[in-house]
């Protein structure tokens, strides 16, 4: 009986023997299938993720270096045109001299806009999202693989079978540089997105292509031909040189006017362009910059003087003291009557075989007759407005001009 008994007990000792290796067996089996699960679904997405995200740091980097801080690269990186401003910034480096990248008119935040200082790592967790990596690995794995284990007989026996799966995870977690917990996440698609703490919107504007598809640019020929034929009834000497199909090409008579005119529209013309690229406009001369321009060149003509004291403008500012009328073409400040006399037959004798036209010639004897009477006032002389009217309509007469007094003023009459 005894006999029987061990030989049962021994029976037992070894079936039990046989399931805990089996069991054994079993396990490092089935952990080589979670293992091949973890590796061929995790492994691939780590690796993906590991380049994408070094591709978004460099996209990062090459947005920091052009002066966007972090809360302004976390709006374009959210909004993915990180690249695409990076490459529109190049294409303008390209196209303009001396571009600068003014990030605030790039990037434009909300109302209300509060720096919440973004930094390059939670950028880049902002845009790629964060592993989930709080679900425990073996865990995580009997979701993947379908498969809940129970201790066995192993487990009845105090032993515990998760201690292989662990220590062959721990393995493969060595050998590829990516921990299972990661493996586990990047595998069931763990993935967190967290909301943007700013908002704001990225404007790619190139001022010049807007332009150009709007059909409003000038070039500087086009600048210099507009702001010629503006400037021909409000300067002196203005003439039509010629014409084409565009219309009146304007000029002046004058070389010393033509001269001062051509080198001031130029100064104006540069002036314009550098305030525009200051303001981070590289684009062309618009028919807006073009009214600008008039105004800034129609200041100027009104109290302009050539190197040789002629007064440029037809109509010229008034000086300040009132002394001499300086309503006209001439510098008639300090002459006697007799020299104002003087300078209205000089001015108007034909000039290169050209006749002053007559309302030029009006003008310069209004400008005249005007000065006389101030004159005459100054210095207290006997001389009334009628004589002095008289005496120019002698000088107009006399080089072939009709002329007429109409009591504030000379008219010149064909």
């Amino acid at each position: 009986m005894s006999f029987v008994t061990g030989a049962f007990f021994g029976g037992m000792a070894k079936r039990g023997s046989e399931i805990l290796s089996e069991e054994r067996q079993e396990a490092i089996a089935n952990t080589e299938d979670e293992i091949k699960i973890l590796t061929q679904l995790g492994l691939p997405k780590a690796t993906a993720r590991r380049s994408k995200r070094k591709e978004k740091a460099s996209i990062f980097e090459g947005l920091k270096n052009q002066g966007f801080d972090g809360d302004q690269i976390a709006v374009i990186m959210k909004e993915g045109t990180g690249q695409a401003v990076l490459d529109h910034i190049k294409k303008n480096e390209l196209k303009y001299d001396n571009y600068k990248v003014r990030p605030s008119e790039i990037v434009i935040m909300d109302a209300g806009y509060k720096a919440h200082g973004y930094t390059q790592d939670q950028v880049l967790d902002l845009v790629m999202g964060k592993l989930d990596t709080g679900t425990p690995t073996l865990d995580a794995v009997d979701e993947l693989s379908g498969k809940k284990r129970s201790g066995g007989l192993t487990g009845l026996l105090g032993g515990n079978l998760d201690n292989v799966r662990t220590k062959r995870m721990e393995a493969i977690a060595n050998a590829t540089g990516v921990s299972m917990s990661e493996l586990a996440a990047y595998a069931s698609d763990s993935i967190i997105y967290d909301d943007i703490k700013v908002k704001g919107k990225t404007r790619l504007f190139d001022p010049a292509a807007a332009a150009i598809a709007a059909k409003d640019s000038y070039s500087t020929a086009q600048v210099s031909r507009g702001l010629t034929g503006y400037a021909s009834n409000k300067v002196v000497s203005s003439k039509i040189a010629g014409s084409d199909r565009d219309g009146p090409v304007y000029g002046f008579n004058d070389t010393e006017i033509a001269d001062m005119m051509s080198d001031k529209i130029r100064e104006i013309e540069n002036a314009k362009r550098a305030e525009k690229q200051e303001k981070g406009d590289y684009g062309p001369i618009t028919s807006k910059d073009m009214a600008e321009m008039e105004d800034s060149l129609s200041g100027w003509i009104s109290t302009a003087r050539t190197p040789s004291g002629k007064v440029i403008a037809l109509n010229p500012k008034a000086k300040d003291d009132g002394a001499v009328s300086s309503d006209g073409p001439l510098n008639v400040s300090n002459l006697t009557i007799g020299e104002l006399e003087a300078m209205l037959r000089d001015e108007l004798q034909p000039q290169n075989g050209k006749r002053v036209d007559d309302a030029m010639a009006k003008t310069i004897a209004k400008q005249i007759r005007e000065a006389m009477i101030a004159e005459a006032k100054r210095t207290g002389s006997k001389l009334t407005t009628e004589s002095i009217d008289s005496g120019i309509q002698r000088i107009l007469s006399g080089l072939g001009y009709g002329a007429s007094s109409s009591g504030d003023g000379i008219t010149v009459t064909n």
